[in-house]
């Protein structure tokens, strides 16, 4: 009996502004697009966080600039890691604009928090040795 080799391929999927980065939820609508699920929205406009556009989105977003040698070392592992999985298919050495969610941007504050408590008490101890 002969095997059959399956090749499955991720769609390549262009990133767009009006969208989380991480979750690929439409920050407009709320639909999640990772899903497979389709909206109408224009995802082209960089979405904001003034009242006059809170009636056309959901929840409060972050807009972000990335710059590989000034991001904070977690922002670069989770862009990356989602530009990977995404297949966006950035240059991450070069700047870009991303948007993240509410709950993306909450979920990174948390570990970027984390690894800078950890590190000062790295750096700290590493004081005391010498």
């Amino acid at each position: 009996m002969s095997e059959k080799n399956f090749n499955i391929t991720t769609k390549e999927w262009k990133y767009k502004i009006g969208t989380c980065f991480v979750c690929r939820k439409c920050l407009y609508c709320g639909v999640n697009l990772a899903e497979g699920s389709v909206c109408n929205c224009e995802k082209t406009l960089k979405p904001t966080n003034s009242s006059k556009t809170k009636k056309f989105q959901v929840g409060h977003v972050r807009n972000g600039v990335y710059k590989h040698n000034e991001s904070h070392p977690i922002l670069v592992a989770l862009l990356q890691s989602n530009n990977d999985i995404h297949k966006y298919q950035y240059d991450l050495s070069k700047k870009f604009n991303f948007t993240l969610c509410a709950k993306c941007n909450s979920q990174l504050v948390r570990d970027q928090n984390t690894y800078n408590k950890n590190n000062l008490i790295s750096i700290d101890e590493k004081e005391n040795q010498t």
